[in-house]
């Protein structure tokens, strides 16, 4: 440090330590000088020399207690040494965390005044001896620098020190506060603030210990404190309020100052946790003790490092030895029998060497001679893979084993009856232990452990808690009352997951001094799955009849006492409070005009004939209904016994029938009159049209007009005498039809009438569908009204026949299985497209009014015909800038026909693996298409 030497002097004038101090000098002749005036002073001094730059570093931690600048070491900072400036500012730059040395300055004025030494931040300013000879030991002037030097160390030691205590104050984690006599607090620490729940201020200057303290009052606290000596401490037990009114257990531990007889320090513990952890370890070591009388255990502990040996209570009972008795390993073994006590050694010798556990059971002699069966089990536990511990239980068997005793020389009586028992029987006692268990070969699988591994534990230590519970709550009401209870359970078994139903009887006699009962548990899995099955049919059932409201009854013939299910209630109209059922109360419901009906079809059931009526009767409200009743009887000895029916609400579908019966006879004479009267009356039109048209001249076109438009209605009066026929006709063969085929047919039928249009067809060599005459009836139609309202200067239609429309079904990778057995065939026009009005009133997505109409027959023809052969037909725009309708027929697949022809069987093929391409002249082109255009739906033909 600096850059000259370093020099210590040290003089003592008594006890205290004598005071440090630093010379910062500008060379070392100085610095000596200096030091050696110091030393010749009366004072306790010790000095120490720095020079030069870096005089003053380190000082906080050499323990410098003052610090004395001569005048030129000063100017030297003043004058621009950067080195010597940055240590005197680093020493004068104070902070509230620091305490710095004083630091005096000795001259004479001449290099720096003392004027601008003390306004530099020097405490002081120290004249230079005037006259004499300055080495001179004992003038004034060195004896005044010495003296002042060290008051100075001296105050900065003491401050020092304060602060120190302060720091080391306010840090401790415990609660500390200083106090007088009477309670008035003159320092707590900030632990104490927050404890108490007051701040600095109000504890010092509102707050005394009286106010905080609630359970000693003031005089009685004062006349504690003064009767600790000084220099002792006294701890109390207490309770302290805090700010906010609650109040907590403390454990105030207070020392009496000795230099102050009126000052007291203390130090104050919240116990609040510590309380309740003793009542805690109190209620456990109650508990444990009240567990080990009712178990008759205990428990042990040896310590092999200190050879300690520790019984409980349980284990003192047991052994019948009181609190004085100090056990040992070597006095723990000498307790058993003669004959086990070998035995038992070895087991403990062989944990402690082994690190293992043992469980075993022998015989013990007690401190007041009686012979106990006990069972011991011990754990090892080791540390470093040395055992250093044992611990471990102890059980009084010996009523157990006399109880097991008694019951096994009644076994050989019962082994014949379990060996043949298909049940599981197990006695036990009224503390729910197993004294005995009984099962065959068979049955064991439906315990859920060995019988041997049973006997003689209590039921919670076999069988899972919910269980366990269950058939302690029954042995306990089977004791009490006296009479047989039932209870039922599920448990995992080798069997597999099982219910059982467990009938519990008391036995008469006790056994071993015990009341006991007998548990006959039968395996009842297959009973509960079908009751459970049943209840689920019922439930599915009454949905199913609510939801097809259809009922069920089942009548008794013999006691005339009939059952309705909940949905014959509610057709009849009926309560179920209303009383029971009977035949005459439900003839009562059965319309006046239909009882002798009923009547007589029921007493022709139950001779044997079949039971299906449709009847009317009248509900509660006074209301008609039509009802339709099926039902089987069932016979003994030629005579009914019993029936079960269902009834169904069929009212709708009659009032449906008898609407659809009128529709029908209307259309029937509709139909007639087209086929007669009006063909009859166009046919005259048409003869009269035909002699009018030769007589007038061409420029009057009326009489041709006429003629044409009488032509035209009775096409179309043919159109719907052939499509009725298509539709309706009994003799509608369903045949398979090869699609393409028929479509070939359908396009040059078209090529007759049309001269121009583009044709396109994509499909496989033979498309085999279930269908009729009328598939090409319907293809034409859809094909004709494609060509027929396009107003494109080149009509084009485009056909394609998919054989597995599912593959491009919903893009998911799901299938649609209606899809499957489907073949579809789209047609696609550049027309102008069927409007969205028409196209859902030809799919039934619009019902048709008397304002609204489609264009023409065509389309309805067509959707008629697709609908008869179970097919589906749909209309859509054409997508993105395309024009034109596109048409989807989807219609069952078939396998192609075996034997015989149809007009729809293929005459000629179109090429072997190829998709041909057919034009409007009927040439045929592997490679040939149109270029799809703007689309709209064509308009119905």
């Amino acid at each position: 440090m600096g850059g000259g030497s370093v020099e210590t002097a040290a003089r003592r004038d008594g006890a205290m330590d004598p005071v440090t101090v630093l010379v910062a000098a500008a060379d070392p002749g100085r610095g000596r000088s200096v030091k050696g005036r110091l030393e010749r002073a009366a004072e306790s001094l010790t000095a120490t020399v720095e020079t030069g730059e870096g005089a003053l570093a380190g000082i906080d931690s050499r323990g410098v207690d003052c610090v004395l600048c001569t005048e030129r070491w000063v100017a030297a900072a003043d004058n621009g040494d950067n080195g010597v400036r940055g240590d005197l500012e680093h020493v004068l730059d104070r902070d509230a965390d620091r305490v710095t040395p004083p630091i005096l300055c000795l001259g004479d004025g001449s290099t720096v005044s003392p004027r601008a030494a003390l306004d530099a931040g020097l405490t002081d300013y120290v004249l230079e001896p005037s006259g004499g000879d300055p080495e001179t030991p004992g003038t004034d002037r060195n004896a005044l620098l010495a003296r002042r030097l060290r008051n100075a160390g001296e105050r900065h030691r003491a401050e020092r020190a304060a602060t120190e205590y302060r720091s080391i104050f306010e840090a401790l984690p415990d609660a500390v506060v200083v106090h007088d006599a009477a309670g008035n607090y003159s320092h707590v620490n900030r632990r104490a603030t927050e404890l108490l729940g007051y701040d600095r201020e109000r504890l010092l200057e509102e707050t005394t210990v009286a106010d905080v303290e609630s359970k000693l009052g003031p005089d009685d606290l004062e006349s504690e404190l003064r009767g600790i000596d000084p220099g002792d401490t006294l701890t109390l037990e207490g309770r302290n309020r805090r700010a906010d009114g609650t109040e907590m257990p403390v454990r105030v531990s207070v020392r009496r100052d000795g230099a102050d007889d009126d000052r007291y320090i203390a130090v104050v513990r919240d116990v609040t946790e510590l309380r309740d952890r003793e009542r805690e370890l109190e209620r456990s070591l109650d508990l444990l003790e009240k567990t080990e009388e009712l178990a008759d255990a205990g428990g042990w502990e040896l310590d092999l490092r200190t050879d300690d040996l520790r019984w409980t209570n349980g284990t003192r009972r047991i052994h019948a030895v009181d609190d004085e008795f100090e056990p040992t390993l070597e006095r723990a073994i000498e307790f058993y029998h003669p004959d086990d006590r070998d035995r038992i050694d070895a087991t403990i010798r062989a944990a402690i060497t082994e690190g293992t556990s043992f469980d075993d059971t022998a015989r013990i002699l007690t401190a007041d001679g009686t012979t106990k069966r006990i069972r011991l089990r011990g754990e090892a536990y080791c540390e470093d893979g040395r055992t250093v511990r044992l611990r471990g239980a102890i059980w009084d068997v010996t009523e157990r084993h006399r109880q097991r005793q008694e019951i096994r020389a009644s076994n050989a009586k019962l082994e014949a009856l379990a060996t043949a028992f298909p049940d599981v029987a197990l006695v036990l006692d009224e503390e729910g232990r197993y004294l005995e268990v009984y099962a065959s070969e068979e049955s064991e699988a439906r315990l859920i452990d060995a019988p041997e591994a049973m006997v003689g534990e209590p039921v919670e230590d076999i069988l899972p808690r919910r269980q366990a519970e269950t058939i302690r709550e029954g042995v306990e009401r089977a004791v009490e009352t006296g009479a047989t209870q039932t209870v039922e359970y599920r448990l995992e078994v080798p069997a597999g997951n099982r219910w059982f139903e467990g009938r519990i009887a008391p036995v008469g006699d006790r056994i071993g001094g015990s009341r006991a009962v007998v548990l006959v548990a039968r395996d009842v899995t297959e009973r509960k799955e079908t009751a459970a099955e049943l209840r689920q049919r019922e439930a599915h059932l009454e949905q199913a009849q609510a939801v097809a409201n259809i009922g069920s009854w089942h009548k008794d013939v013999p006691s005339d006492q009939i059952y309705w299910s909940d949905e014959v209630y509610e057709i009849f109209g009926l309560e179920r409070e209303d009383g029971p059922i009977d035949h005459d109360r439900f003839m009562a419901h059965i319309h006046p005009d239909d009882r002798t009906f009923v009547d007589r079809k029921w007493e022709a059931a139950k001779r044997g004939d079949t039971y299906d009526v449709e009847h009317r009767i009248v509900t509660a409200d006074g209301g008609t209904k039509w009802v339709r009743q099926k039902a089987e009887l069932t016979f003994d000895d030629g005579q009914p016994v019993s029936a079960v029916g269902v009834v169904q609400d069929v009212t709708d579908r009659k009032e449906y029938e008898r609407r659809l019966e009128s529709q029908n006879e209307r259309l029937e004479v509709f139909n007639r009159v087209i086929r007669h009267d009006l063909r009859n009356r166009m046919n005259v039109i048409e003869g009269y049209a035909s002699m009018l048209e030769d007589r007038v001249d061409d420029e009057n076109p009326f009489a041709s007009r006429i003629r044409v438009a009488a032509e035209e209605l009775l096409s179309v009066g043919e159109e719907i005498h052939r499509a009725n026929r298509l539709v309706t006709d009994p003799g509608h063969d369903r045949r398979p039809v090869d699609l393409r085929a028929a479509l070939e047919n359908a396009l040059d039928s078209l090529r007759e009438r049309y001269e121009e249009f583009g044709c396109t067809m994509t499909a496989p060599e033979s498309a085999w569908v279930r269908g009729a005459d009328g598939i090409e009836v319907a293809l034409e139609n859809v094909l004709e009204n494609a060509i027929e309202h396009n107003d494109a200067a080149r009509p084009r239609v485009e056909i394609d026949v998919d054989v597995d429309p599912n593959a491009d079904a919903d893009g998911n990778g799901e299938r649609d299985t209606d899809r499957d057995d489907a073949i579809e065939v789209t047609i696609a026009d550049n027309g102008p497209g069927i409007p969205k009005r028409e196209r859902e009133l030809l799919t039934g997505r619009r019902e048709r009014s008397q304002l609204e109409h489609t264009s023409g027959l065509g389309l309805w023809i067509a959707t008629w015909v697709v609908s008869s052969l179970d097919g589906e037909l749909e209309l859509a725009e054409r997508e993105g800038e395309q024009r034109g309708t596109v048409v989807r027929i989807r219609l069952p697949r078939t396998e192609r026909r075996s034997a015989g022809g149809s007009p729809s069987d293929p005459d000629h093929e179109f090429g072997s693996g190829s998709k041909p391409t057919t034009n409007s002249t009927g040439n045929t082109n592997a490679n040939a298409g149109i270029e799809p255009g703007p689309a709209r739906p064509p308009r119905d033909g």
